[in-house]
């Protein structure tokens, strides 16, 4: 598929996901996109800029929704993919990969061995966490929300943004979106009990390290942490860790009201409700992406 084509056909008219009110939550619904996350924003436009530079193979590693993403986006554009996983990476997850790739290496260290695929394979490697494209499609949320506040006579300014955050990548693009829109808006990022390589650069009351059911976020290095921890302080935000205690009961929330949401959104919908009693200088008003 050419560029030009891929670009009308998947990335022009994007559908608007929804903003749904909780109280004075805001909950952006990432899951309505194509493949169920909101990787595929930043993922189509990478295959996209992959297309405009004439890349026919590439790898990925993911623990899950951005190899699904990727999978499906290259597979529309021809683009021959290999998918590095955990062994240990959750059934469904796996199952929704197989879905549009039949080329998934289940390995120890899928970062490490990815890496060492592309290099000795020579083709490209899409893993978000060191692409210096990869943040650009995640701006287009930050439009969206400042719509969709403004119908509610909200300013984007008025409000804090929550997001779970695993390398940065998504997150580093929300921050360079309100850089864009010249906004300054709290942003806030949320990590487990198990991982937390970019919280611990914001706050210096760390608890202990234990095992958490939320599997998607497992970065443990980044190329982004400095630009988000230095962005997030900037904007008057913070770190913060959730345990799966309260995890659950905020996963369980969202599903006694009828909304489909990954581990991840319901530990940063669980960040947001710590914030509103414990940062002094929360907002009224808050967004939250589920992502």
């Amino acid at each position: 598929m050419l560029s030009d084509q891929f670009y009308n056909k998947f990335i022009k008219d994007w559908k608007t996901t929804d903003l749904v009110k909780i109280g004075d939550v805001f909950i952006k619904l990432e899951h309505q996109n194509p493949t169920g996350s909101i990787k595929d924003r930043g993922i189509s436009l990478q295959v996209y800029n992959m297309l405009e530079d004439g890349i026919k193979r590439a790898v990925i590693t993911s623990s899950g929704n951005a190899a699904i993403s990727a999978a499906y986006y290259t597979g529309k554009a021809g683009i021959e993919l290999d998918v590095f996983v955990s062994k240990k990476i959750p059934e469904g997850k796996l199952r929704r990969i197989q879905k549009y790739s039949n080329k998934i290496h289940q390995v120890s260290d899928p970062l490490h061995e990815s890496a060492q695929f592309a290099s000795e394979n020579n083709v490209h490697n899409m893993q978000q966490s060191l692409n210096e494209n990869a943040p650009e499609g995640f701006k287009t949320i930050v439009h969206e929300i400042r719509n969709q506040l403004n119908e509610q006579a909200i300013k984007l300014s008025d409000v804090a943004i929550m997001m779970p955050v695993s390398s940065g990548t998504t997150c580093v693009g929300v921050l360079r979106g309100l850089e864009e829109v010249n906004t300054h808006t709290q942003v806030h990022v949320a990590q487990s009990t198990a991982v937390h390589t970019i919280v611990e650069g914001l706050i210096s009351d760390l608890p202990d390290r234990k095992r958490s059911k939320v599997s998607g976020l497992v970065a443990r290095s980044t190329k982004w942490k400095d630009e988000v921890v230095t962005s997030v302080k900037t904007s008057g935000g913070t770190g913060w860790i959730v345990d799966d205690r309260l995890v659950s009961k905020f996963a369980d929330y969202l599903s006694s009201l009828q909304i489909a949401c990954s581990l991840e959104g319901a530990l940063a919908f669980a960040a947001d409700s710590v914030a509103r009693t414990e940062y002094k200088d929360y907002p009224k008003y808050s967004v939250v992406l589920l992502t």
